[in-house]
């Protein structure tokens, strides 16, 4: 009889322990994986790219590297930045951190290929602290440091200034549940 007893305080322990992992870590259920840690992603200050057309390096102390890229009124302005890392490629997250009072749009060229117009939020100003937001967008890229990235204005595009730019692979796309 006391091996019973034990087993079953030895029992209900563990399915106690179980339900308490379960109830103390919402994130995870027994339908649903954990989500996968978020890659980290490499950054790349605009002012350290080519900037041609117009386009300016301004100071800026609440900036990541205490300079923007600005001039973006100017048509044909833009700024280059190269040898952007893809790593084995495919599909990457490119975050945008940028300044402009009013919303305004900006061209986005991932290798010399035409992304598209990229519409931006007005964020209060151009320079300052609390001044700055980011934009996400969905990009391509070849293996190795062979990428370039290019913000230009073109025909209707408006000003805004640009500070640096992230790129971190895109979380895998999620699968939908079994039914």
């Amino acid at each position: 009889m006391n091996k019973v007893v034990r087993y079953f305080a030895l029992a209900t322990s563990a399915c106690f322990a179980f339900a308490v992992g379960l109830v103390a870590s919402p994130a995870r259920s027994a339908d649903a994986p954990a989500a996968p840690a978020a890659a980290p992603g490499v950054s790349y200050e605009v002012e350290s790219g080519v900037t041609a057309g117009g386009a300016t390096i301004q100071d800026d102390g609440a900036a990541s590297g205490g300079k923007v890229v600005g001039s973006f009124h100017v048509g044909g302005a833009s700024a280059a930045i190269a040898k952007v890392d893809g790593g084995k490629g495919g599909s990457f997250n490119l975050v945008v951190r940028y300044a402009t009072p009013q919303a305004t749009t900006n061209t986005l060229y991932v290798n010399d290929v035409k992304v598209g117009a990229i519409e931006y939020k007005e964020t209060g100003g151009w320079f300052g602290e609390g001044m700055y937001k980011t934009k996400t967008v969905a990009i391509t890229l070849k293996p190795g440091l062979v990428n370039t990235i290019k913000f230009q204005s073109d025909d209707g595009d408006g000003a805004i200034n640009m500070d640096k730019i992230t790129v971190a692979p895109a979380p895998p796309a999620a699968k939908p549940a079994p039914k």
